[in-house]
């Protein structure tokens, strides 16, 4: 009873042969905020203790501030006790760290329908070599959002039980590890997202067409914004996503289609769009009514291979390749349809029929 009033470092100790105290490694316990405070610090909002190990697995069932830098290697919710709303935030610029270590899902959504907001620094920098990743594990429209910074050390994938699930960005993405959209995730980058510094590649992997495979990609990133940077890679690696761009000169790097069959819908003009590189797939570019003009950058070097462009709901001199009738070649031209019509390139790289 004596040690149960006994703090140290923010646990209970234990007490060895010697009279000397000690912490138990602690490396699983659920944040039930029993202490009602919120924080991470107070042993008492905790089932087991204070997670004292930095492979820790972290089950949290109730709004979280994280007041020091912590390392675990999974964070998670739970169906049957968590609250339908989680947030963790953090004081003292504090950040969270995710490893994965001994685990292949450091990040699940447990909760049905539930939502988990991450609204503070998160790391995610991996220990193992095995596929990691952001795990939608139950029904409904579950959501994960990151609305601070998500920082990606090393590739994480994300996936889901049905395609009504929502990872939301709406920081900064930064690392240089890819974000892998695999199958039954809608991605959805939000008004004050931020792309301008994230070295790695955004990558669809799921697929099926329209199936409940498929992959959605939706940024809603604000005029003049950074959804993809200049130089940065949209690499498309299984048929059927849906990708729409709704801010305007957002979108400004590169697309890979490969083999596959990408729909790219454009809702306001885009100034500088990067290249393309097409296997045997084919770019289906739809321009909303609005839409005046989107500019890709010169593409003559660019390998098209066998592809295709399909080019639809765009009038004349709305399509542009470079800054002249060098930013395609001959044979590129002939790989496009605007309309329905192989189009022709005139002195200021403008697409049209006539």
């Amino acid at each position: 009873s004596q040690l149960a009033k006994i703090s140290l470092n923010g646990s209970t100790p234990l007490i060895n042969s010697s009279g000397q105290l000690y912490i138990s490694n602690i490396s699983q316990s659920t944040f039930t905020n029993a202490g009602g405070d919120n924080l991470w610090s107070n042993a008492a909002n905790w089932s087991a203790g204070i997670p004292t190990d930095n492979n820790a697995k972290v089950t949290v069932d109730a709004d979280l501030i994280v007041d020091s830098n912590k390392t675990v290697a999974q964070i998670k919710n739970n169906n049957s006790t968590s609250a339908a709303s989680v947030t963790i935030t953090a004081t003292n610029n504090s950040v969270l760290t995710i490893t994965g270590s001994g685990v292949t899902q450091p990040i699940q959504n447990n909760k049905s329908g539930g939502s988990l907001d991450f609204d503070l620094p998160v790391v995610f920098d991996s220990s193992d070599n095995a596929t990691e990743t952001l795990r939608f594990n139950s029904g409904a429209d579950q959501s994960i959002t990151f609305s601070s910074s998500l920082t990606l050390n090393d590739p994480l994938t994300v996936s889901g039980v049905n395609k009504n699930h929502d990872l939301n960005l709406d920081g900064s993405l930064l690392g240089s590890g890819n974000l892998i959209l695999g199958a039954k995730t809608q991605a959805n980058f939000g008004a004050s997202y931020d792309g301008s510094s994230y070295a790695g590649t955004l990558t669809t992997a799921g697929g099926g067409g329209n199936t409940n495979n498929q992959v959605t990609i939706i940024s809603n990133v604000s005029d003049d914004g950074t959804f993809l940077k200049s130089g940065g890679l949209l690499n498309v690696t299984k048929d059927g996503a849906k990708i729409t761009v709704n801010g305007a000169n957002t979108l400004k790097g590169n697309i890979a289609v490969g083999d596959y069959n990408p729909t790219l819908t454009i809702n306001k003009n885009q100034s500088a769009v990067g290249t393309i590189t097409m296997g045997s797939g084919t770019l289906n570019l739809s321009l909303d009514g609005d839409v005046t003009s989107v500019a890709f950058a010169d593409n003559s070097s660019s390998d098209w291979g066998t592809g295709s462009l399909v080019i639809t709901n765009a009038a004349n001199n709305e399509v542009s390749f470079g800054t002249d009738a060098n930013g395609l070649t001959e044979s590129q031209l002939a790989q496009i349809t605007l309309g329905g019509v192989t189009p022709v390139i005139n002195s200021s790289g403008q697409l049209s029929t006539a």
